[in-house]
């Protein structure tokens, strides 16, 4: 009858598990996990491993063991956490003696061994547990399972978190909580990226967004087929600021002055090569942040007009009004408004750019996408050289150019380009991962184009090939470039009657929004009277209400092209939050988190529409200039 009542019980709360699980009953396997009678007449289990027999519980007491080990736990270490996540089930001796001392807060299981689940589920009732306070079960079917587990667990839970491990896995399953701890933590360090990244730019993508768009729509697309004709199978460097530039800057000037190949600077480097009178063929940009200025402050100082720059299109708007030179755009992935608000001549689909881990990912894409042949990397290091960061004459106040001790505590180690290991960094392990699955999608699909990596003591870059910088310019750098490539006959694509007609729309709905939000904090309003009387009835009918008028706030297209990208954190919150509470049967408390959570992110949304307000009737001026002035800027 257990079986029975958990297949039911998960059927209720997590369907495919069951799905999954009651295929180990015909798996030769799972007569590895045996069950054994205790001295204390409760069940324990043995699994064989390896030519060997590990016994997961006590053989004397396993509930005596499982008391034991939770009286570690002190009330005000695990009052800090509002989640627990549980590695190892066995027979859930542990996990029901926490709940016996901790019994409010929410969980998560994870089993490695659907074998050891088939056999907890077969001998003890799931409903023991707190099932109300269970976020989610994951069983590993395999090692490939622990990313997707992963992925999804952060992205449901944005609680502090207790891990807590069952004793004997450590021994027992060593494999695979190494793996899954290794998976974990990656997953962790992405998640916290992710999230720094977004909080720290989700407004400021949109603003530059807007503000760029005169930019936008008066320079013309890097991926016209202009652009294309000029680059398709000629060489190009792209040159990083990494410690290996230095060692190179010889051969760099002497591709330059006899124009053997295009050469592209992204982030620091050109500071490097202005340092040594290389001119880069272009500059790429794409950072929102307005320090983004200190990296071209040589160019903009010196006032040099020569060299283009290849601009994101949400890309700090500071640089644009600052950069002396030529300017040409490419729409990224980050930009909602020059999608919505553009529309080529010719009717095809604008081509945008997927945003990166950094602007030399970036510019990889954007070489593969005009079909440069080679591609040679220059300065890509993606590891620590002789204790520096950058290439020797780069430098900046507000960071130090030289590893501190503090970078030596998140080391990560890696292959280099020789083979032998290399120390490196979370955030270079994302880019060098993101540089190899574009040039492996370039692979797939057919693609003829090398990419050479020349960065003496750089990490090795699955896809490409190592060659000396030296040996490449004897053996590949055979024709001559246009130096003038940016004068070619690209033309601007933009339609402009259709941008007038998307400007005036969203007039009208900017018109709109402010009575919109007003009409939900009524709803909420009416919501707190009615939790305040009690009147479940009511309540319902306002719950009815503020659906509606939350459809209607989806449906305007300044919030879903301004304040929800600007808030996506605080929107990804207070979804998770409102998912969370849609099934309490405790209305009042389910009213009481609505109007909290809901009235937060509203009254974040309506700051931001001030701004946004602001921003738009600047930005829809200058375009009628625009238009006005030069009928041949569209």
């Amino acid at each position: 009858m257990t079986l029975v009542g958990n297949i039911n019980l998960l059927n209720r709360i997590q369907p495919k598990l069951w799905d999954n699980i009651k295929k180990v009953e015909e798996c030769p396997a799972l007569n590895t996990v045996n069950l054994i009678e205790t001295k204390a007449k409760v069940p324990s289990l043995t699994i064989d491993r390896d030519g060997h027999s590990y016994v997961i519980h006590s053989k004397y007491d396993p509930v005596k063991e499982a008391e034991r080990f939770v009286e570690r736990f002190k009330e005000s270490e695990v009052g800090e956490f509002k989640h627990i996540f549980f590695y190892g089930l066995g027979l859930g001796y542990h996990v029901e003696c926490f709940f016996k001392k901790f019994p409010k807060v929410n969980f998560t299981l994870y089993e490695p061994s659907p074998f050891v689940f088939y056999n907890y589920i077969c001998n003890r009732p799931l409903k023991e547990l707190p099932i109300k306070h269970l976020n989610n079960i994951f069983v590993e079917q395999n090692p490939s399972d622990i990313q997707r587990f992963a992925t999804q667990f952060l992205s449901n839970v944005t609680d502090k978190v207790l891990f807590v491990v069952l004793p004997s896995y450590e021994h027992v399953f060593s494999e695979e909580y190494s793996l899954f701890s290794k998976h974990f933590v990656e997953s962790v360090k992405s998640k916290r990226s992710s999230l720094h990244t977004n909080l720290g730019y989700q407004k400021r993508w949109v603003i530059n967004s807007l503000l760029n768009l005169p930019e936008v729509i008066n320079s013309p697309n890097i991926l016209d087929e202009a652009y294309k004709e000029k680059f398709k199978g000629k060489p190009c460097l792209l040159v990083a600021a990494g410690p290996s530039l230095e060692e190179e800057i010889e051969n760099v000037l002497y591709i330059k002055e006899n124009n053997l190949a295009y050469i592209f600077s992204v982030g620091s480097a050109n500071k490097a090569l202005l340092n040594n009178n290389i001119y880069p063929d272009a500059v790429l940009a794409y950072d929102p942040k307005e320090t983004n200025l200190l990296v071209f402050e040589k160019i903009i100082n010196q006032e040099i007009d020569s060299i283009p720059l290849i601009f994101g299109s949400s890309v700090a708007f500071e640089l644009l009004t600052k950069y002396p030179g030529p300017k040409i755009h490419m729409i990224t992935s980050q930009d909602s408004t020059a999608p919505y608000l553009l529309c080529r001549k010719d009717g095809t689909p604008i081509r945008k750019v997927s945003d990166a881990p950094s602007i030399a990912v970036l510019g990889l894409n954007i070489l593969l996408e005009l079909q440069c042949n080679p591609i040679i990397l220059v300065g890509q290091n993606l590891a620590y050289k002789d204790n520096q960061h950058f290439a020797r004459g780069i430098s900046y106040k507000h960071r130090p150019t030289e590893v501190t001790e503090q970078d030596k505590k998140n080391f990560v180690e890696v292959e280099d380009v020789y083979g032998k290991p290399v120390f490196s960094k979370h955030g270079w392990v994302m880019a060098r991962k993101q540089m190899e699955l574009y040039i492996k999608t370039a692979f797939n699909k057919d693609s003829k184009i090398q990419v050479i990596n020349t960065t003496e003591g750089g990490a090795k870059i699955e896809g490409t090939t190592f060659i000396e910088l030296s040996r490449v310019i004897n053996s590949e750098l055979t024709c001559h470039i246009d130096p003038g490539w940016h004068q070619c006959k690209a033309q601007n694509i933009y339609d402009s009657s259709h941008i007038s007609e998307k400007l005036t729309f969203m007039e009208s709905e900017l018109k709109d929004l402010p009575g919109v939000i007003e009409q939900l904090y009524d709803i909420l309003r009416q919501l707190h009277r009615q939790a305040q009387q009690n009147s479940t009835q009511e309540l319902n009918k306002v719950f009815s209400k503020l659906d509606k008028g939350n459809k209607k706030l989806e449906k305007n297209r300044v919030y879903k092209l301004f304040l929800k990208p600007m808030n996506r954190v605080q929107y990804e919150i207070l979804a998770r939050n409102i998912t969370h509470v849609k099934f309490d049967k405790n209305l009042i408390n389910k009213t009481d988190i609505i109007i909290r959570e809901f009235g937060k992110y509203l009254t974040a949304c309506q700051k931001d529409l001030v701004v946004v307000n602001k921003v738009f009737h600047q930005v829809q001026k200058s375009i009628i200039s625009f238009t006005k002035t030069d009928k041949n800027v569209l």
